[in-house]
């Protein structure tokens, strides 16, 4: 852990390869913290991809290179500030900044491609929804069952319940996915039926 914080320019796949260590290793409390932080970070990554993406196909990849060249100064400052605080809060900043980018990004994306704040919100809420109906069924499982069942039994139960939550989830937000998995079930459906017999 000190030569990751020595290491601070690359705290974050320093503290990836910790996680991933000590997890291998049993050591789940260690693991824990940092892979929390690591998760949260990642929320909004795919966003910036798809901004960056839509971006360069609509000509303006000046605002993407503009955002990088923030970005890395933004971060280095901020996790040479933050390193002799150790590596999780040097990972907490380094999150702290990812947000602040995505709150920018947004901004100028919004300002060359045209659309309502109030269609986003809608996206972004029954998104959330979804997400969280996702979420209930491993916290659950992870509240009640670590102590008494093991890390198995727990696993299972809570993936099991992540993917019910999510079926639910989609019919409850009435998400465009679902008629994705409605069209697919139908597939399946008509290619397992038995041919219809022939008229002679």
């Amino acid at each position: 852990y000190r030569r990751a914080v020595d290491l601070w320019p690359a705290c974050v796949p320093a503290a990836r390869a910790l996680a991933d260590a000590a997890f291998d290793a049993g050591r789940f409390h260690e693991a824990a913290p940092l892979l929390q932080v690591l998760v949260i970070g990642r929320f909004w990554g795919v966003t910036l991809s798809l901004h960056s993406s839509i971006l360069v196909a609509i000509g303006r990849p000046a605002i993407n290179v503009f955002l990088a060249g923030m970005t890395i100064i933004v971060l280095v400052t901020t996790l040479w500030l933050f390193s002799p605080y150790g590596l999780y809060n040097m990972l907490l900043g380094a999150v702290t900044v990812g947000y602040g980018v995505f709150v920018l990004s947004m901004w100028m994306f919004r300002r060359v491609v045209r659309f309502p704040a109030r269609a986003w919100w809608s996206v972004m809420i029954r998104n959330a929804v979804l997400t969280a109906f996702s979420a209930v069924g491993p916290y659950a499982s992870m509240f009640w069952l670590r102590e008494s069942s093991g890390a198995f039994v727990t696993l299972l139960t809570g993936g099991l319940s992540a993917a019910l939550g999510w079926l639910v989830g989609l019919y409850v937000v009435r998400h465009p996915l679902r008629l994705e998995l409605e069209s697919l079930l139908k597939a399946i459906r008509d290619r397992a039926a038995p041919p219809e017999p022939e008229l002679e």
